[in-house]
């Protein structure tokens, strides 16, 4: 992960919970960037969450698709966010 990045998750980590630095060490070696391009999905709904995520450049959609299949979003979740991979529910 780029070093800026890792300072976006850093900043975003400790605002929640200060890490000493071994736990900073461990935690930080788990990250690996990735990119998703417009229209992928992070997680469809029903799929059992393996990861989570972290916005570092960009802007995620959470939505739901009603049972007639109209999409409502709930929300847009700019960069830096993080969120864990998991399905929307309706």
């Amino acid at each position: 992960m780029e070093a800026i990045h890792m300072q976006s998750l850093r900043a975003s980590v400790f605002a929640i919970s200060e890490l000493d630095a071994e736990a900073w060490k461990h935690f930080s070696a788990l990250w690996q960037p990735s990119e998703m391009g417009k229209g992928t999905y992070l997680a469809r709904t029903g799929e059992r969450p393996k990861s989570i995520a972290f916005v570092c450049e960009g802007v995620f959609r959470a939505f739901y698709i009603n049972q007639d299949g109209v999409e409502y979003n709930k929300t847009s979740l700019p960069s830096p966010f993080g969120l864990p991979d998991s399905p929307t529910r309706e």
